[in-house]
């Protein structure tokens, strides 16, 4: 037996038996009001769920099970704070990439971002991603890496998808890459490696439906009555 538990179905854990029926199946069929409601008119809330199952033998051998209820990728679904996972791991890659080509840096080199208010490391930023889902250590990992290099690396592990701006900035699509200083130390602000501005590749818009989405958003601390358009 198992309890697999879906936060984006109101956090709620069902126990499942360990069959080869759809887990999803059996939490989407549930005798619960809040389940009910949502599953009479499923595409009025625009349901989508991708789950994998992650199962080990017992030689602790990984083996992983895709599930999905109208995944669609031609209508439009907010990945949310997803991209964080990628391109955390990206600058772990990054890292050792500048370390092979004797840029002598590491996790715990402080850095800072042109105009940020603080001094950093990769390894607090990265942590601050996995323990808070922390936008702002996205944006410096992402003023790291660059659009380009994200998608380039991206498409070189065959994944069909492609990250694009920050979150939660007023500069979010900025095809520009900010400026990155790393020093010697947290007492010695001699600089060790020069990160320069980068322009990146403007992307096509993507074809996808439905990107009109809610009644309302705030912008510059005002509600605007009207869809927000994630196009």
């Amino acid at each position: 037996m198992r309890y697999i538990s879906f936060p984006f179905l109101l956090s709620i854990g069902l126990l499942i038996s360990c069959s080869s029926s759809s887990p999803l199946d059996v939490i989407l069929q549930a005798d619960n009001a809040k389940i009910k409601r949502v599953m009479e008119n499923p595409d009025s809330y625009q349901v989508q769920i991708l789950y994998t199952q992650i199962d080990r033998d017992k030689h602790g051998k990984v083996s992983l099970t895709d599930y999905g209820y109208q995944v669609d990728d031609s209508i439009y679904f907010y990945p949310a704070s997803t991209v964080k996972f990628p391109v955390a791991l990206l600058a772990l890659e990054k890292i050792n990439e500048l370390k092979a080509k004797n840029v002598s840096i590491n996790l715990d080199t402080p850095f800072n971002v042109a105009s940020d208010s603080i001094v950093t490391t990769l390894r607090k930023e990265i942590t601050k991603i996995f323990t808070v889902s922390s936008n702002a250590a996205y944006n410096r990992l992402f003023e790291f890496l660059g659009q380009d290099y994200i998608n380039e690396k991206l498409k070189q592990k065959e994944i069909a998808g492609r990250i694009t701006h920050r979150l939660g900035a007023p500069f979010a699509d900025s095809l520009i890459t900010k400026e990155i200083l790393f020093y010697e130390s947290e007492k010695d602000s001699s600089v060790i490696f020069r990160q320069s501005p980068a322009s990146n590749t403007k992307l096509d818009k993507l074809n996808i439906q439905n990107v009109l989405k809610g009644d309302g958003y705030i912008e510059n601390e005002s509600l605007v009555m009207q869809p927000k358009d994630f196009s």
